[in-house]
């Protein structure tokens, strides 16, 4: 092998832990990471050393995500400029303690949104997916434009616009209570329309050749009638259960979802079921 030493090149023994003729250890020993990711970096400047580091996110006026750094030279030797972001990521220096979306929401969703249902979660972790270009802003440099710009992305989709504007108004709420925040924008969030559509409902036809098809022993139609007949949603019928039918009562209970009355509700068995 060759001796790694670019100036050197020496033909070595394939064994040779040190070049023969330099003296420079042919085993490249990697350097252990002394700050992780988004811990800042410390580099030298002429005769001092400069500390820079990342506090968080803004969007530019062409809709780019631009950072917003700290930066701080003069030190005379590295040391003390990692210091410096030691103290300033500690939140000890004043410059330090920033609120943004993500840190309000990383609180939030492991305290409050827990109490809230499974579904309602879902959609709210959904929603916050499509905040990314905004998460690490300070809250306190938000405008309305930055949450409509957030909303609109969405199109015309009525209930993800409306999850997301719900969202941002629970953690304005966080924020305005903290003082890290004047107001709750959120409030000012502009939905696009609903557009109610109509159901297409199964016809008198539609439904005779479905029995028909059910009664030559096919499951399925079995389960359209179902929901036909007693109004359960996909999901009730996923949940249902043998124990949660009361034959003798003709009813079903304990398979309902969403609303709390729907799930107090009992489902009823018509006789033709």
């Amino acid at each position: 092998m060759k001796c790694i030493n670019k100036k050197c090149g020496a033909e070595l023994p394939d064994d040779a832990v040190y070049c023969l003729y330099c003296g420079r250890k042919q085993i490249r020993e990697p350097h252990p990471k002394a700050r992780g990711n988004g811990q800042g970096t410390v580099y030298k400047r002429g005769e001092t050393w400069t500390a820079e580091t990342t506090l968080g996110w803004r969007t530019g006026p062409d809709g780019k995500r631009l950072r917003i750094t700290r930066k701080k030279g003069g030190f005379k030797n590295k040391k003390d400029g990692i210091a410096w972001l030691e103290e300033l990521h500690s939140g000890l220096h004043p410059e330090g303690r920033r609120v943004t979306l993500s840190t309000l929401y990383d609180s939030w969703s492991t305290s409050a949104m827990l109490q809230l249902s499974k579904s309602k979660q879902g959609c709210f972790k959904a929603a916050w997916k499509r905040l990314n270009s905004i998460a690490y802003i300070d809250v306190g440099q938000l405008t309305i434009d930055d949450l409509q710009r957030c909303v609109d992305a969405v199109g015309d989709s009525y209930y993800s616009a409306k999850d997301i504007k719900s969202l941002l108004s629970r953690l304005f709420d966080r924020a305005v209570a903290q003082g890290d925040a004047r107001a709750n924008l959120a409030a000012f969030i502009v939905l696009p329309k609903l557009v109610e559509t109509e159901t297409e409902i199964f016809t008198q036809e539609e439904q005779a050749r479905l029995w028909e098809n059910f009664s030559h022993g096919n499951d399925f139609p079995g389960y359209l009638l179902l929901r036909i007949y007693t109004g359960m949603m996909p999901g009730e019928l996923l949940k249902l259960k043998k124990d949660m039918i009361d034959w003798e009562a003709q009813q079903i209970i304990g398979c309902g979802l969403k609303t709390k009355k729907r799930k107090e509700t009992p489902i009823v068995l018509p006789d033709v079921i």
